[in-house]
């Protein structure tokens, strides 16, 4: 059992079963599979699994400080997501000029984020290496099977990896949280296997977590939504070309310069299928001929709504259920 106390000590210790179900009825307690020793303390590995109790901040802080110091040296896989900026942040406390950030371009991630995270590097201060990695090359990336991730997070551990061994640094490291790690997770598989760390998972730190702490940080991208690779957005078995993602990212600026924040376009062929939040899919039918203009230009010939809410992970989801 994993206790993050804010202020106070972190530590993992086994519980007995009658134990752990009376605490389920006092605290928020939640599961944490597959913590290593890596870490503040060791994970017995019993059947009923590793549990966290959040009772505060600080041990969470600590258990950060004692993973991050004990690498030495760090390279942060960086995006300017809120993940790898909270990463990096706290790293540089620990590390000093031991740390840097790499930013790994691909024609996966759309231009205005490549530039909206050297903006918040440089707001920030972050010292900021980039390198990039032409993702449409390889095979087994493009050719979109449910392994993909697996394989696209090979190849830019890989580039990280070696980017950090030029550098002198002894570790990589990803922003990768407890959240995130349920279930079928072949990206973090592979990083798992080439030695990235995560710092995050390690501490039992959860998404929840991590708002809350870059709120506390005042970083400026605390409220940023997600915004995961242009590749998610096409369905497991159909390939992926460079048109097909480059009417993607067209077309999801349309609807960002729109105002719209939460939101995915699912590129079907010929049809695009757009995504929203309940609470803005009212607004969509307001630019109904904007929208039509922009995404005919880009290259659909249809272009439809999900009456379903937005949810990250859609496809995986539906994908699971069909199987």
């Amino acid at each position: 059992m994993v206790i993050k106390d804010e202020p106070g000590n972190c530590c993992i210790f086994p519980v007995h079963n009658y134990i752990l179900n009376l605490l389920k009825g006092v605290f928020r307690l939640s599961k944490v599979p597959g913590i290593s020793e890596y870490g503040c303390g060791r994970d017995f590995r019993f059947t009923f699994g590793v549990y966290c109790m959040d009772l505060g901040k600080s041990g969470i802080d600590e258990c950060l400080e004692k993973i991050i110091g004990k690498a030495g040296s760090l390279l942060v896989s960086y995006s300017g997501g809120i993940d790898s900026t909270l990463l990096a942040v706290i790293a540089r406390e620990v590390l000093g000029d031991k740390m840097s950030c790499c930013l790994v371009k691909t024609s996966f991630m759309p231009e205005s984020e490549y530039l909206s995270a050297i903006n918040i590097a440089e707001e920030l201060r972050l010292p900021l290496e980039t390198v990039s990695i032409d993702l449409l090359n390889i095979p087994d990336v493009c050719k979109n099977s449910r392994e993909r991730c697996y394989f696209c997070k090979k190849a830019l551990s890989e580039v990280l990896l070696n980017h950090a061994r030029s550098l002198g640094f002894n570790h990589v490291a990803d922003g990768t949280n407890a959240s995130e790690i349920e279930g079928y997770r072949p990206g973090y598989t592979a990083g798992c296997e080439a030695g990235i760390l995560h710092p995050f998972v390690e501490c039992g730190i959860t998404k929840q977590d991590i708002v809350r702490m870059s709120e506390r940080f005042g970083l400026p991208n605390a409220k940023k939504p997600p915004s995961p690779c242009l590749a998610t957005r096409i369905p497991y078995g159909t390939e992926i070309t460079e048109d097909k993602i480059g009417r993607i990212e067209k077309t999801e600026d349309c609807l960002r310069r729109l105002g719209f924040e939460y939101f995915r376009v699912r590129d079907h062929g010929d049809i695009a299928r757009i995504e929203v939040s309940g609470g803005e899919m009212k607004n969509i039918l307001e630019f109904r001929d904007e929208i039509t203009e922009e995404f005919q230009k880009a290259g659909y010939l249809y272009t439809t709504l999900d009456l379903e809410d937005f949810s990250g992970g859609n496809f995986d989801r539906k994908y699971l259920r069909r199987i």
